[in-house]
């Protein structure tokens, strides 16, 4: 629901254009590993975490184009990437749901038949 609200504020009204936003996010960002484990804990699994060595990645993008494009964005890994959206937050109050409120909505969209 934060980024329909956030993108609805936002192409509202011309004076956003041209700007850079970046969407309601919170300042105390958690790990990938917490977000697995809070995924699985959210879907009632177990969660299993494995990686695939940088060069084998590469070399099976050749074949599978989508791990290609994984590779490609591999730079998001290899330094803290974190968004500031204190400007949105700022102009328009701040839209984002708490990182466990949204894992579980989503854990129960995903439930419903």
């Amino acid at each position: 629901p934060d980024t329909g609200k956030a993108l609805d504020i936002l192409g509202s009204n011309p004076e956003n254009f041209g700007q850079v936003w970046h969407l309601p996010s919170h300042p105390n960002p958690i790990t990938g590993t917490e977000l697995v484990n809070l995924a699985a804990q959210a879907f009632q699994t177990q969660a299993k975490i494995s990686t695939i060595p940088k060069p084998l990645l590469y070399m099976l993008g050749w074949f599978v184009p989508v791990i290609r494009e994984s590779y490609e964005m591999l730079y998001q890994l290899d330094s803290p990437y974190h968004f500031n959206s204190q400007k949105f937050k700022n102009s328009f109050g701040d839209h984002a749901t708490p990182i466990h409120q949204a894992i579980h909505a989503t854990a129960l969209a995903y439930q419903k038949p």
